[in-house]
């Protein structure tokens, strides 16, 4: 990063030949942890000093850097004071030693009010005080070139962004974070609170919009990469590309999520990270007059962690690999898609209204069985007041005394405070909990952070939801899912997504389908087409594999898109295999047709079909801890239970990185999966249930006809897209694009 940043410097837009050496450039580390960065910049001017003045000039200069363009904060003591014995330990390598003002390494946060005062305060912590009082005079007052670091990366409540988050509404200061805010974006910005968000907006704030007579710099930050796609931070997209003039993105995760540590830049790191630097180049004019999109690149390092840092050792600003990013102002930074994706509508444009899962933000409201429900029931009615409020936990604003009303469809609890609840005997609904796997739910909405109560105001025996993940890439495995029951947030992949009901009302009279869309496949495709065919073509063109692989490299930007034929006969085709796709992911409860070998709630293979051959042991003694697989023999063991057949491909069947039987039976074992942090999550079946074994034996059924059926889904989506289609530009010219703002929004209660 240090390297690169260096390359800017020397490039035409801010001519600064010997980089970090040069006394033009000030370089502050907001977060500086043991200083690293710091040193490795010092070590970059050291070795310019040398190539152009020789090494008797190297003390001198290195001392006049750290003595006034070299500025480190840190909050914490340890890693402050380790940054300080290094500083001193490279300096005296080099011959040189710290100037007689000190280095500018300093106690602070960035992140405080920068026209903070001090007043009186004891002598113990003057030198805090003395500190902090330096580090505001340089965030209030001294021009900063290049802000390079590796922030801190946390999720925080409201207020741990402190001056950059409220400003100071006493002096009329906006907060800087407004600029990263995108208007409509609200509901969705709940993912900004992250001490690394805040860190960017400081960032970009000192060197881009701090001081009109210096707004021109470099800001080079390792983070995790959410921001790069996610629909949270389109105001900080648009901000990075209206204020800067070029940008270059290196993926460091492209293997996804919590991969295989040994891909890991930071092996105790699971979370996906990118290095980004943004640079406005000294004559850039300020204000502009003209609209201004910044050229961002983007580059892909993927491997072991030493293949990668091998690359990056070598990386430079010209490599051939650099790709260049769409360019919509608030447009992932990422590659455009291919010709074909971007002529393929979203999935949203077809079917536009949305809603997250259900939100619970406790997780005792869900177990895979009726009974733990009922115990943890009891078990919070025993307690008085004080203890049900220990027992909920703290979840969002709610509290035991609130009048919350129901949710809608459900048994009413007419809104009677949760304190003063008494009925001995509630009521509970099965749900999606995740990828084919149905659990049970306390429908409560005093229990829940976020019932989602317009999900349950149109659930119905004819409702089918489709879950998209729409926040995070698709690796593999269907980009679709779909459920007849209401799904929990995180049912795609144990991540969040977003569900789409097929019906905008209970009654299945309003499709959540685009308007005149309907009509419009119908003409061109010379049947009539209704909103169960439209969605049995979409299940069948996107619930496969096949798809997600075709399109991995588009589906980096979450949200998938339909290829849509104008052939009578593949419509015909797809509709039909939709059909079947979508009677197996909801267990046989939607499209069923006996005629047609759907029969209603049934979903069984017609030969080879998996059976317990060896029971799963129902006592506590036995309770299964594991699953163990032999590929040879087709067996899956289940502690010393067996069932055989199980194709190889069913037992690693997943959903984008996730395997469906190990999630599936994770829940249920032993000792159950989850994060067990409140009094109720410790209550759950201690042996196995008979009825799990045959909801496993269910599963395993309807993941074979998947798997039997990918190789039609994989030919018919090789024909759709070789034929002729109905492109984003066909809809928009008959002025079905863009969607009404209303068909975007759950109707009114």
């Amino acid at each position: 990063m240090a390297r690169l940043v260096e390359d800017v410097l020397k490039r035409e837009g801010f001519r600064i030949p010997s980089g970090y050496a040069s006394p033009d450039v000030v370089l502050v580390d907001p977060a500086m942890g043991t200083g690293t960065f710091l040193l490795s910049a010092l070590e970059l001017a050291a070795e310019t000093i040398t190539e152009e003045e020789g090494p008797g000039a190297v003390g001198p200069r290195l001392r006049e850097m750290v003595g006034r363009r070299l500025v480190g904060f840190e909050m914490q003591v340890g890693p402050f004071a380790v940054a300080e014995l290094r500083m001193h330990a490279m300096l005296k390598q080099y011959g040189s030693a710290a100037p007689a003002q000190g280095l500018r390494l300093l106690v602070a946060d960035a992140l405080d009010s920068p026209t903070a005062e001090f007043n009186w305060i004891p002598h113990t912590y003057r030198a805090l005080a003395e500190s902090r009082r330096q580090a505001n005079q340089v965030k209030r007052d001294e021009r900063v070139m290049v802000v390079m670091g590796n922030p801190p990366h946390d999720a925080v409540k409201r207020g741990a962004g402190k001056w950059v988050e409220r400003g100071e509404p006493e002096a009329d200061i906006p907060a800087p974070l407004g600029a990263f805010r995108q208007p409509g974006n609200g509901r969705y910005e709940s993912k900004i609170a992250n001490l690394y968000v805040y860190f960017w907006r400081w960032a970009t704030w000192k060197v881009f919009d701090a001081h009109d007579d210096a707004p021109f710099g470099v800001v080079a930050l390792i983070t995790p990469k959410a921001w790069l796609k996610g629909r949270a931070f389109a105001g900080m997209r648009r901000y990075l590309r209206e204020t800067a003039d070029e940008g270059w993105i290196i993926d460091l995760s492209p293997e996804g999520h919590r991969a295989d540590a040994a891909t890991r830049i930071f092996p105790e790191v699971a979370q996906e990270l990118s290095i980004a630097i943004f640079v406005r180049w000294r004559d850039s004019p300020r204000p502009r007059t003209e609209p201004q999109t910044a050229k961002v690149r983007h580059l892909k390092v993927g491997g072991r962690r030493d293949e990668k840092i091998e690359r990056l050792t070598t990386l430079r600003l010209d490599d051939p690999e650099w790709r260049e990013c769409a360019t919509g102002k608030t447009d992932a930074f990422l590659p455009p898609g291919s010709d074909l994706w971007e002529s393929c509508p979203q999935l949203r444009d077809l079917m536009p209204w949305s809603s997250r899962g259900v939100t619970p933000g406790r997780m005792w409201v869900y177990a895979p069985d009726k009974g733990t429900l009922q115990r943890r029931w009891q078990r919070l009615l025993a307690a008085d007041t004080e203890r049900r409020a220990e027992m909920l936990g703290r979840s969002g604003e709610r509290t035991p005394a609130d009048s919350v009303p129901p949710l809608p469809g459900v048994e009413s609890h007419e809104r009677i405070p949760l304190a003063a609840e008494h009925k001995t005997n509630p009521q509970t609904v099965r749900i999606g909990f995740r990828s084919f796997d149905r659990q049970y739910v306390l429908p409560d909405s005093r229990l829940m952070e976020r019932g989602r109560a317009d999900l349950w105001r149109v659930r119905s025996d004819r409702q089918i939801y489709t879950v998209e993940q729409n926040a995070h890439p698709v690796v593999n495995g269907p980009a679709l899912v779909f459920s007849a029951l209401i799904p929990d947030i995180h049912y795609f992949n144990n991540r969040s997504g977003c569900a789409r009901p097929l019906y905008r009302n209970a009654t299945g009279t309003l499709p959540n389908v685009t308007p005149g869309l309907l009509a419009l496949l119908s003409g061109r495709l010379g049947v009539r087409v209704d909103a169960e065919d439209l969605l049995a073509y979409v299940a069948a063109i996107a619930s496969h594999s096949e798809y997600t692989a075709r399109f991995r490299e588009d589906l980096e930007v979450p949200g998938a898109r339909v290829p849509l034929t104008a052939d009578h006969c593949l419509w015909e085709r797809a509709v039909t295999i939709g059909q079947r796709l979508l009677w197996l992911h909801t267990y046989g409860e939607r499209y069923a047709d006996e005629s047609a070998g759907r029969p209603h709630g049934r979903v069984l293979l017609p030969r080879d079909r998996p059976r317990c051959v060896a029971a799963i042991p129902d006592d506590a003694e036995a309770m299964p801890e594991k699953l163990a697989y032999d590929p040879v023999t087709q067996d899956l063991w289940v502690g010393t239970g067996r069932i055989s057949p199980v194709p190889r491909a069913v037992r690693e069947y997943e959903v984008s990185g996730m395997n469906v039987l190990d999630k599936w039976f994770g829940y249920r074992r032993r000792n159950p999966a989850g994060k067990r942090r409140l009094e109720l999550d410790h209550e759950y079946a201690r042996y196995w249930l008979p009825s799990w074994t045959t909801e496993l034996l269910e599963l395993l059924n309807v993941l074979g006809l998947l798997v039997r059926a990918e190789p039609a889904q994989a030919d018919l989506l090789n024909e759709v897209c070789a034929g002729p289609m109905i492109t984003v530009t066909d809809l928009a010219t008959t002025g079905i694009l863009p969607v009404p703002t209303e068909a975007t929004k759950a109707l009114k209660a």
